[in-house]
């Protein structure tokens, strides 16, 4: 018999699975294969994920890594997978335990059925840009669609003759160059850039925002009596934070006096989503330029490459391809 276990209202059964190449025998199909899942490595770090078919999933964690050793499975024939899984995460970061999930492995159910995104940047670009900084090659042509550039020409202008402007430009070129993978071929489809949206006119005038699937990710605005005092915030992944920091008390306490950092509660996210908010513009550039592959960076990579593997951005229409002309470039080396 397996032996069993609970975690709030979720019974898992936990299995050893030592040098076993399947776990079909395990989970029959006439007991239900959908549900969530962690894996226990031999080092002791864990995974959490969700699977309709939790022997296909174990497979494939299989093909990825052999350290295998034990198995805990809750069956959820029906309801939220995502909000259960991402429970289960927070309870395990809350307890001090060592999630490979960020790192490893790319999460979302949409590595069983292939993701839209694939087609631009393949699983294997992912996993090298997120857990390795590799340096993916872009599409050498952008795309040009006349209408919407006309229809954002004057939102543009605007946005270059605000005093804080070109610094709100450079600062979303920075960020988008080094937290989206392959901007020119994921542009207008997997993200997009709006210039001076309307949210919050009458109270936070904004100057830029980027999106991502449902997502708002990156906002810079201005102080409505203030034309040239800036503010904004970012938003990333809570898990991947913390692998870095250890906690998020750690990375918010040396940096108080410019920054607040808080979790937001996006039902895109899953629950696993900080948002760090910044006071001026100075702020805003120490927090971009932090070396690539540390921290605040990886934690944004981490959290856009999910919401990008779970469809397009719904704010494609309102993407500014006068702004984007510049969001595109590469950086100096």
């Amino acid at each position: 018999m397996p032996a069993t276990a609970s975690s709030g209202a979720l019974q898992f059964e936990s299995h050893p699975v030592g040098n076993l190449h399947s776990v079909a025998h395990l989970f029959p199909r006439g007991k239900g294969r959908r549900g969530v899942y962690v894996l226990t490595f031999a080092d002791d770090d864990r995974y959490v994920g969700q699977s309709v078919n939790v022997v296909t999933r174990f497979g494939s964690h299989l093909h990825t890594t052999g350290d295998i050793v034990s198995i805990q499975f809750a069956r959820i024939p029906h309801g939220d997978l995502d909000t259960i899984e991402q429970s289960v995460i927070r309870t395990h970061v809350r307890n001090g335990v060592r999630l490979r999930n960020q790192r490893h492995v790319l999460t979302s159910t949409a590595h069983e059925s292939g993701s839209d995104l694939d087609i631009v940047v393949t699983p294997a670009e992912q996993h090298s840009w997120l857990n390795d900084d590799a340096d993916l090659p872009d599409a050498p042509e952008r795309i040009e669609v006349p209408i919407r550039r006309a229809a954002g020409q004057a939102k543009n202008e605007a946005l270059r003759t605000h005093p804080l402007g070109p610094a709100a430009i450079e600062l979303v070129r920075r960020y988008v160059q080094r937290a989206v993978p392959r901007p020119r071929a994921t542009e207008m489809t997997f993200w997009s850039a709006s210039a001076m949206p309307s949210t919050n006119r009458s109270t936070w005038p904004r100057l830029v925002g980027v999106s991502v699937n449902s997502m708002e990710t990156f906002v810079i605005g201005w102080h409505k009596h203030e034309p040239d005092a800036m503010w904004g915030f970012l938003n990333c992944h809570t898990s991947r934070l913390v692998e870095t920091y250890g906690s998020i008390r750690a990375f918010a306490h040396p940096r108080r006096s410019w920054l607040d950092v808080e979790v937001a509660d996006y039902e895109a996210g899953g629950g696993d989503v900080t948002r760090i908010s910044v006071r001026d513009q100075q702020a805003f550039s120490d927090l971009l330029t932090e070396p690539a592959g540390l921290g605040v960076i990886d934690a944004a990579r981490s959290l856009n490459l999910n919401l990008m593997r779970k469809g397009p951005t719904l704010q494609w229409r309102w993407h500014n391809l006068g702004l984007a002309d510049e969001l595109v470039e590469p950086l100096p080396e």
